[in-house]
Parts: structure tokens; sequence; C-alpha cells
């Protein structure tokens, strides 16, 4: 068989007198690899599967009749090309090798089974050699069957049955060949049979080299005598900061007691007969609780099945069987290369976040120059209050992700107001000096797969950051500042980033906008804008200079000081990466970054639309009776109403009763999205018309939009 696109015939000739290639199923195309030089009789493709990855050569040996020259170079390929793989690759040789091996184990017992068949001929001996020499056996021997399902080619003269086509793996690879015969059935358009072998691979333990971190005895953490030795040793071994410590080293003495003494107070580990006898209750309440769950979903799909619900049969059919396995595939380069290597993927990785990360966005300073000042606001530059800190430590969140370090929040909240104090009097510290330890703001990123696209393509993962839970508490001691000053800033069509706002709240206005334009026969025009990596792409210079004119300058350090010198590493599969510079974006998981944006976002929009009045204005008084409608057209008393957005966080939706003010709106936004270095999303945006007979031709960039 000759493919184009994975093999390579003999195009010396009109008549192609041989050829080798691979018809694999489009599912697994992803996950296949080209190894080698392809030539007319030789091909190897490598397969990646979820436990290891597997090469495969495709050979066409020379005949018996041909020039024995034609079969030194062929022998010679051959063994160049397996000898360019590592010794531990699973290899397998499959194809049609024109060689009679016999049924000699006793003189070949390194590559030949007990159940071969016939006798060996010229190119049998070599087939021999070759697999002797480089520890490969032929799989057809080694399983037991009938004679039928060994032979795989007739003598079109003397009508005798042999065996010519094998399949070849090494020694130590034969434990995963399940079964390796003949099949007859078969209709390929050729005198050869088919061969054919099931593979079962067994997965390996990923062992991580690094020292796994010691999980927390979350059941002794609520134990008051245990949280009370731990308080102990704390308020024991924590030494008190002088006057030239500085933040870095107070928060590192801290952080080593506190993990020193957590396997102390027993919140770190327990005892051998504790785990004996945990895990008996366990696997007693398990296999319980499987029983019970088996027993119902069968008696729920046999009732199914016998009233006539094919659907909730099938259903509960699928719930049996579990969800399908997907299939993993190696990291592409930027050019479509497979990576294979961890070290490589790693840097593919870095790569990737490098160019959102590590690219310092700029904003316009005439545009900064136009932003609002507001009057300064004293009181909260006051250093925070230990009130301050429990309540932020209160408000943790147990049983999450605890960073690099393993302080989780309830070992935070075990440590009571020992632990507190200390915390409080860095945090003090922190925002005298404007510091902030290294280890509160650097960054884990874990990759998550989006389940749509290409596995092996870095965009369609999404970056999670993991941040250290210490260094959250600071954020949130911050964030509740923050919001005093944000309730300046937000316009009221915003309902996210803020106390009691919700989704329902723009639902409710925009349905009750499409009810009334439709009852007053008015046309409507929505545009939903979708911006591209928001959280990444904002300017960290621009953001600090619009919180000066905010006043914000005392609080702008301590949160400046959160983001400068940010590092970031990326955990991929258990592996991780070199640390790299974190310059441009909010710090996306920390409690301060969803209101940062939220005031970067409102400027975006106060910028935009400062000179414009499009939009939909509402009359409207608040002297009761509300149900006389002629009170409305009176000249004094009447307050104008202007709704032009409805905001949830970084998604907007712009409004107008003519398309001419929603082109208007769109080229005022777009202008001062790139000004303020932000980006939208046009194929994610859409258009939304109501009562319009013909669709409107919204543009930007001169590229109109889906309506």
């Amino acid at each position: 068989m000759n493919t184009p696109s994975s093999g390579k015939g003999n195009l010396k000739v009109l008549q192609r007198e041989y050829g080798v290639g691979f018809a694999i199923r489009n599912s697994i195309k992803k996950s296949t690899l080209q190894k080698g030089r392809v030539t007319e009789r030789l091909i190897a493709l490598e397969i990646q599967t979820k436990a290891v990855a597997i090469t495969l050569i495709c050979a066409y040996a020379p005949t018996l009749l041909a020039d024995p020259e034609a079969k030194d170079d062929f022998y010679s390929e051959l063994e160049a090309l397996v000898d360019s793989f590592p010794p531990d690759s699973h290899l397998i040789l499959l194809g049609d090798f024109n060689a009679r091996i016999g049924k000699d184990h006793i003189a070949w017992p390194s590559c030949l089974g007990q159940f071969g068949i016939g006798k060996m001929n010229e190119n049998g001996q070599r087939l021999l050699e070759l697999c002797t020499f480089n520890h490969l056996c032929i799989t057809n021997t080694f399983f037991q069957s009938s004679v039928s399902h060994k032979v795989s080619w007739r003598h079109p003269r003397s009508k005798a049955l042999h065996q010519i086509d094998h399949i070849i793996t090494q020694r130590s690879f034969l434990n995963n060949i399940n079964i390796s015969c003949t099949y007859h059935s078969a209709i390929c358009d050729t005198d050869h049979s088919l061969v054919g072998c099931t593979i079962k691979i067994h997965s390996k333990p990923n062992f991580i080299n690094s020292k796994p971190q010691p999980k927390n005895n979350l059941e002794n953490v609520k134990v008051p005598e245990q949280a009370a030795l731990f308080q102990l040793l704390l308020e024991k071994n924590i030494k008190e900061p002088s006057l030239e410590t500085s933040p870095e080293e107070y928060w590192q003495n801290i952080k080593e007691t506190t993990l020193r003494s957590k396997p102390m107070a027993k919140l770190q580990r327990r005892t051998r007969n504790d785990l004996m006898l945990t895990r008996s209750d366990v696997q007693r309440t398990v296999r319980a609780c499987v029983n019970e769950y088996w027993e119902e979903l069968s008696t729920t799909i046999q009732i199914d099945a016998d009233t006539g619900n094919i659907r909730g049969m099938y259903e509960g059919i699928r719930k049996a069987f579990g969800l399908t396995v997907r299939k993993t595939a190696p990291i592409k380069y930027i050019s479509g290369n497979s990576l294979t290597s961890r070290e490589d993927q790693l840097n593919r990785w870095v790569e990737h976040f490098s160019s959102i990360y590590s690219v310092e966005n700029q904003v316009s300073e005439t545009v900064l120059e136009c932003v609002r000042s507001f009057p300064p606001m004293n009181e909260l530059d006051v250093p925070p209050t230990l009130e301050e800190l429990k309540k932020a430590i209160e408000n943790l969140l147990v049983r999450k992700a605890t960073g690099e370090y393993g302080i989780s929040g309830e070992v935070i909240k075990s440590g009571g107001h020992i632990l507190t104090n200390h915390l409080h009097i860095i945090l003090c510290m922190c925002w005298e000096k404007s510091i902030i330890p290294q280890d509160l703001k650097d960054a884990n990123i874990i990759t998550l797969y989006k389940n749509k696209g290409d596995r092996g393509n870095c965009d369609n993962y999404r970056g999670i950051s993991l941040l250290s839970i210490v260094g959250k508490v600071f954020g949130r001691v911050v964030f509740e500042r923050l919001l005093v000053l944000a309730d300046r800033v937000y316009p009221e069509s915003q309902c996210g980033f803020r106390p009691k706002g919700s989704t329902v709240d723009m639902i409710f206005t925009l349905r009750l906008l499409q009810e009334k334009c439709k009852e007053k026969q008015q046309p409507l025009y929505l545009v939903f804008i979708d911006l591209s990596k928001t959280f990444d792409l904002v300017s960290r210079d621009g953001l600090f200079k619009i919180l000066y004119h905010v006043d914000c300058l005392p609080k702008q350090q301590i949160i400046r000081a959160f983001h400068d010198g940010m590092q970031a590493h990326v955990i991929y599969e258990g592996s991780k990466s070199r640390p790299f510079d974190a310059k441009s974006g909010v710090k996306q998981g920390d409690v301060p970054a969803s209101t940062l944006f939220g005031i970067f976002f409102a400027v975006v929009l106060m910028h935009a639309f400062a000179n414009y009045q499009s939009g939909i204005h509402l009359n409207g008084r608040m002297d009761g009776k509300l149900l006389n409608r002629s009170r409305l057209k009176a000249i004094t008393k009447i307050r104008d109403f202007l709704l032009r957005e409805l905001l949830y966080a970084d998604d907007a939706c712009f409004c107008d009763l003519l398309d001419e003010g929603l082109q208007i709106m769109m080229d005022a936004f777009s202008n001062s999205c790139k000004e303020f270095s932000l980006s939208i999303n046009q194929p994610k945006t859409k258009i939304l018309v109501q009562g319009v007979n013909e669709a409107p031709n919204i543009l930007l960039y001169n590229t109109s939009f889906e309506v």
C-alpha cells in the first residue's frame, strides 16, 4: 500500500512494484509522529499512548529470488533504523519479510518460540540473525494455535502454506503481547492473509523526583488539645523581630517554624495503627456504597427496559460503562513538531506563558492625564488592625490547594492568636515598608485542557494559578479597603466584583428592555462584547497610575509590592518548570485581582463614553403615582436615565435604538480598548437585533460582526 501522507513507493517505474505505508484511524492521527527516513521498503511511525510511546516499523523485504545485494542493502537499512531508537523504547516490526523461519526453537531460543512452522530458508536465516543481534523475537511463534492461524501465504504453484509475514518486538516487550495470529477472513485484495496481534500496555507510575509535600491531618486540626499544642510551639519558637529585621527574614522565620511545628503537634501525619484502622473503615464503607450503587443502577435500568423508557435505559447503560477515556497527545512547538522529552515540554510551556505574562503593556500618557481624580480618603491609609486580619482568616475557605509550602487555611486557623499576632506584625511591616516576601507573591500555574481543539496546542489550555494562602490572607485585608475605592469608580450598570451583584439583575434589565421595545414597536440593537484574555493583558503600570488618581497612593505601594518581582512556575504532569517573570496582568487567584480589574475596566468605559450620549434614554420621576403616565410628559420633575451598557465583570452588552448609535459606541469602545492595551475577541462578539427587517452592518476595524 502506498499513501502520499505516510508511505513511499517506487517512483522510478510506471508500475509500482513495492511500497510501504500505514493506515491509521483519524481519532489517533494527532498522537502519531513519523520517525526516521522513509524509503521504498521501510517506514517508521511513533504512536504516543497515555502510558508509553510505541514505535512501529513497517517493512517489505526482498523476495527469495532477489539480488543478494538488494537483500544486503535492505537488512543494513533495517538494522540502522532499529539502532537509531533508544534501547528502552517499545519497538514493533511488522510486514512482509518474505522469510520462512522454521521451528528450530533450540537453535534460536532467544528469538524463536516453540510453535513455529515449516523449514528455514536463506531469508529466514538473515531475519533470525538480525533478531538475535538486536534482542528481538518473532511473536508469531510464541502462541499456540492451529496451523491455519500460523500460515499467511500460499505458494501459487505448489499450493504449499508458508509463514512469511511476521510481527517482531523486543524480548522485554513480549509480555505485553496477548495474541499474535493470522486472520484469513480479511479481504485485502492480496494473496497474503492479515496478520495481527493484540497488545496490552501496562502504564508505569509517574514518579516525581522532588520530595512529595506532606499532607495535613485535617481531623486533628479540629481537636482543641492539638491546636493548643500547636499554638504553644509557635509561641515558643517564633522570635520577635528587631528593628533591623526585614519582612523577608521575619517571614522565613514564621514559615520554617510553622512547617516544623506541624508534625510535632500531629497536624501532619498519623500513626500506622490509626492509618490501618481508618483504611479498614473506609474500605468497609466503600464496599457497602458500591454494592448499593450498582443495585440501584441495575434496578433502574431494568425498570426502564420493562416500561419502554429507551432513553432512560441507555442513559443508565452509559453511566454504568463510565466516561469515554480521552486520548493524550504530546505538546507541540509553534511550528507543529511534537515534543517528547519532559524538559522540552516544560520549556514550551514557559515560552507560551512568558508570551502572555512577560510582555509589559503600556497605557497612553495622554489618556491617563484625563482620568478623573477623587478627593482623598486618609482613613484608608491607616495600617491594618488585628481585627481586620482575624476577619480575613475567618473567611478563609478550607480544603483548598495550599501552594508550594503546604501551609493551608486549616493550619493558619489552628495557629490561633499566636500565629495571628505574628502574621499581623509582618503584615504591618509589609504595609509600612511596601515589601512583600517573595514566597507570598510567586505563583504555580496548573494547565487545564479546555476540552476543545488539539491537545498538543498550548493555546487550548487554561492556566490556573496556585498562590500562597498567607499571601491570600494579606490580599483579603487589602481587598476590603479597595471595595470602598471601587464604589467611587464602578458604574451603576456593573453587577460584577461588588457585593449583592448578580447576573440576574442584568438579565432582568435586558428582558424588560426587550419587552418594552416590543410593546412600543421600537427597534432594539444589542452587541455582546467578549474581550481576549482581559485579566492577563491589564497594564500594571497603567493600573497603578489609575489608582493614584483614585487616591490610593499609600495603598498603591502595598499593591505594587504584590506584583513587582513576581515569578511563576508551570506545573505539568507532576513536573515543575524553571521560573519566569510575570510582568503583565492582575494577579489571578488573589482576592484583590477582580476589584483591581473592575477599577481598570471602569476607567476604560469612562474614557470611551466621556463625550458621547448614545444609548437609550428613559424618563422617570420619583414623586409617586407611577401608573399615571401623563405625569411623565411634564417638563419639570422629570429625570433622564441613560441605559447604555449592561456589565458583569469583563462581559459587556451595549444597547441602542439605532444602528448608527450602536456603531458610534463600538468605535468609541474599540478606540478606548486600543489605548488601554486591551483587545476585543471579534469571533466571539455577537450582534442581536429585535424588530428589524434588515440585519445591521456593525463594523470593527472594517470587519462586520455576526448577527
